[in-house]
């Protein structure tokens, strides 16, 4: 065994599992439930900050954490061209966390161009990447996509999933996401979802994960 490989690639396993917020590291977006940005945030804290290199980067890097960073440090640049790539690499990007980081950064962006792409992905054959795009709907606020989350919620096979679709209903609000929020409090398998959804509906004081 090369020993110096495994402490290496344990020592990066760790730091995932205890780096839990971005805001921590100064790149907070909201907060996200996956740890991994902050520890991309460690690894290139000295890399490029210049919005066409982070775009050229997101589009033709071969090294997907490198295309992760660029994806959340463009959500963080309110540049009208870094949605504008954005919204063409999420068509493009093969690697599902590197597209659930893209959707991410369209929502802390408020992109409104994104919402019918982000949509599509609520279908997608990846949970995380059905999380994110979840997650970012919420984050860019537009009320008629309500229905589409309200279906996510009551159909979709992966807990994490419906727990963040109750999330993003309860930042919408209205009536109908209230309702299904109701529903999902009374009959959802998951005790963390029914949870959840008590306290998106606004029935609980405490506050929601993001």
């Amino acid at each position: 065994m090369n020993w110096k490989v495994f402490i290496r690639d344990f020592t990066k396993a760790y730091s995932v599992m205890v780096c839990r917020h971005y805001v921590r590291f100064g790149v907070c977006m909201d907060s996200c439930p996956r740890p991994s940005g902050c520890v991309l945030f460690l690894q290139h804290r000295d890399a490029i900050e210049d919005v066409d290199d982070l775009m050229h980067t997101l589009c033709a890097d071969e090294d997907a954490s490198m295309r992760n960073y660029a994806a959340l440090k463009l959500g963080q640049s309110r540049s009208e061209r870094a949605s504008d790539t954005l919204l063409r690499q999420l068509e493009v990007e093969e690697d599902p966390e590197v597209k659930s980081h893209i959707a991410f950064a369209l929502g802390a962006l408020h992109e409104v161009r994104a919402v019918k792409k982000l949509l599509l992905l609520l279908s997608d054959e990846d949970p995380l990447v059905r999380k994110y795009a979840a997650i970012a709907l919420g984050n860019i606020g537009e009320r008629g996509v309500a229905e589409r989350l309200i279906r996510t919620l009551e159909t979709d096979p992966n807990t994490s999933v419906r727990v963040y679709a109750a999330i993003a209903l309860g930042k919408l609000g209205g009536s109908r996401a209230f309702k299904a929020l109701i529903c999902a409090m009374q009959e959802d398998c998951e005790e963390e979802v029914r949870n959840i959804a008590k306290k998106a509906a606004g029935l609980k004081k405490e506050g929601l994960p993001w």
